[in-house]
């Protein structure tokens, strides 16, 4: 695929003058739409200063890592930008976090300071803060994700990353100064930040932030800010299809959304062109999209690698290159993507090679290079936008007492993509109950990571030959309507 304008040439840059380079271009263009209120690129960038300036105030120094515990909205914005000004390296968190993961993600992240409340930084001078010696491959952030083996990992991303992906996913979607992102996902997560706010910057592009997605607020929301391009999760198109049809549905300006698949009941009930993508944290925001335009994608289609000096290919379980159809691990590379798990030598080495981030995702490719998703070689349960670590689960679950082994997998849901199971092995004698299991879980673990179906074994679990669980039997024997179920439990009572 030939690479778009915004693609080609462009230098590496850090955030900081990547930023700075907008707001010198296009200093009085309208930038942030937020709770009513608009704010240029130049009153913006006075507020981003005032706020680096408090930090330095505050003790924060270039390469200092600062943890971030905030909702998503300007206040996360002003803080997430005022750190990287300074050159200071941010740690955000997700803000469902309970308190043991997120005593984990500081120490873990050997965190200088955790900022939880934006009022704890008092603003400084309106005059840009002095400009630390870094380079665009120096680290920008550690965004912890949960992978396959437990604790989530910290993902060490460059300056760079911000700046590429928001020219690959600005120049894929073919916008520009007169178009409106709409981010109803939170910035604290790569896709929100890379993929929404660096798009936006990087055509000179409006930026409409909305803390909390609501199917009842959101095209009331598109239509007051002018809205005209967005990226969302494929549950928040499942729950806007569950609204009444309106005869306006189709009156908006909303034009494009990306996301993980194609409904085209969505496009024409709402007249909106809907491409597919694919990224991750490890990879900086950037991945794969298909075609904006091109009307229908091939089922399972994700689209062709981006930017222009991306590349994707498909590796089989022989470590060859797969051939066109044929399934494997998807592997991409790209200069800007991850540097290293911090602190994770082991998972460093298990996920890098030659430049190469090994996915953990099945996948085919066709003659042309598109890619098509087949699910996850790793045990990640994807729920709602949100990667829940099987493993982490199921070690909290084995905690409690009463618990002698379990597995922990991902059930299809029509809204969630897909939801946390666990089929649990209790002790002889014991009569410790779901609910109370379920207790156990949401006390240690964010309540989207606990498990909605529980289903207690009667004596052990299936096991294989070695004496390990048999995933593969306990999958396929997954019923969630024959088991404990959190929503129903709310309903009777």
């Amino acid at each position: 695929m030939a690479a778009t304008l915004a693609e080609r040439g462009a230098p590496a840059q850090t955030v900081r003058e990547f930023w700075e380079q907008r707001v010198a271009a296009t200093p009085d263009a309208p930038f942030l739409l937020h709770e009513g209120a608009t704010e240029t690129y130049a009153e913006l960038d006075a507020a981003v200063n005032e706020t680096a300036n408090g930090l330095l105030a505050a003790g924060v120094e270039a390469g200092d890592h600062v943890a971030l515990f905030l909702p998503s909205g300007r206040d996360l914005l002003l803080l997430e930008l005022g750190l990287l000004k300074l050159g200071a390296v941010m740690v955000p968190m997700i803000d469902t976090l309970t308190a043991p993961e997120i005593e984990y993600v500081v120490e873990n992240s050997r965190a200088k300071m955790l900022i939880s409340d934006p009022a704890a930084i008092v603003p400084g001078a309106a005059e840009p803060p002095p400009r630390p010696d870094l380079g665009p491959l120096d680290p920008m952030a550690i965004m912890y994700t949960s992978g396959s083996t437990g604790k989530p990992k910290g993902v060490v991303q460059p300056q760079a990353g911000f700046a590429s992906a928001g020219r690959a996913v600005s120049g894929r979607l073919a916008t520009g100064p007169e178009d409106n992102y709409l981010c109803t996902i939170p910035i604290f997560h790569t896709a929100g930040f890379h993929m929404l706010v660096a798009a936006a910057i990087a055509c000179g592009a409006r930026l409409t932030l909305i803390p909390k997605f609501s199917r009842t607020e959101f095209w009331n929301q598109v239509r007051a800010s002018g809205a005209t391009v967005g990226i969302v999760m494929p549950a928040q198109l499942s729950i806007l299809m569950t609204a009444p049809p309106r005869p306006d549905d189709r009156e908006h300006t909303l034009q494009r959304l990306a996301t993980h698949v194609r409904p085209e009941a969505f496009c024409e009930r709402f007249g909106v062109d809907v491409v597919t993508v694919w990224a991750m944290t490890e990879v900086s925001g950037m991945g794969t999209m298909s075609e904006p335009g091109a009307g229908p994608v091939p089922e399972k289609c994700i689209g062709t690698a981006m930017p222009a000096e991306a590349e994707a290919k498909v590796v089989t379980a022989e470590g060859r290159e797969a051939a066109p159809g044929e399934r494997g691990e998807l592997w991409y590379r790209h200069p800007h993507a991850m540097s290293e798990y911090f602190r994770n030598p082991e998972a460093t080495a298990a996920s890098l090679v030659d430049g190469w981030v090994r996915t953990g995702d099945l996948c085919a490719a066709d003659e042309r290079g598109a890619i098509y998703f087949h699910g996850r070689i790793k045990n990640v349960i994807k729920r709602a936008g949100e990667n829940v670590s099987g493993e982490e689960v199921e070690a909290t679950l084995v905690a409690h007492p009463e618990v002698a082994e379990c597995v922990v997998l991902g059930v299809s849901d029509p809204i969630y993509t897909e939801e946390v199971y666990a089929a649990v092995s209790l002790r002889p004698g014991s009569a410790v109950t779901a609910p109370e299991l379920d207790a156990h879980c949401r006390e240690r673990l964010a309540a989207w990571k606990a498990p909605r179906y529980i289903a207690l074994a009667e004596g052990e679990l299936p096991k294989l030959a070695n004496g390990k669980p048999d995933r593969l039997t306990i999958r396929a024997a997954a019923d969630p309507a024959s088991c404990w179920d959190r929503a129903a439990s709310k309903e009777e009572g």
